[in-house]
């Protein structure tokens, strides 16, 4: 997929220790600590985005950090479904479980 097939979600995103100058694009309240790609993959698969992972890309702000990418489909607006994938990331850290202990 290319980046105008899709949207370029980053980790710093949803990292809590980050401010919003640095690059955070959601609330505290739905931020958390460390995220990694695959958890950002698998709360996207669970939106039915079909993400795709791309490990050795780094964000522009902060060039030295390989923190990788996530591709997602255009099935809303990019804040929309930023918004949607943190709160499936935070569900888990909620209830004191991973969402495989769920099932």
């Amino acid at each position: 997929m290319r980046s105008k097939d899709g949207y370029i979600l980053w980790p710093i995103y949803f990292d809590i220790s980050k401010t919003r100058k640095e690059g955070r694009k959601v609330p505290k309240a739905l931020a958390i600590e460390n995220p990694s790609l695959q958890m950002i993959s698998e709360a996207a698969t669970k939106l039915n985005l079909n993400p795709i992972e791309e490990r050795d890309s780094r964000y522009p702000r902060f060039w030295w950090d390989k923190s990788g990418k996530i591709l997602v489909d255009k099935k809303d607006r990019k804040y929309n479904l930023i918004l949607g994938i943190a709160g499936q990331l935070k569900r888990p850290n909620e209830k004191g479980g991973s969402s495989k202990d769920l099932s």
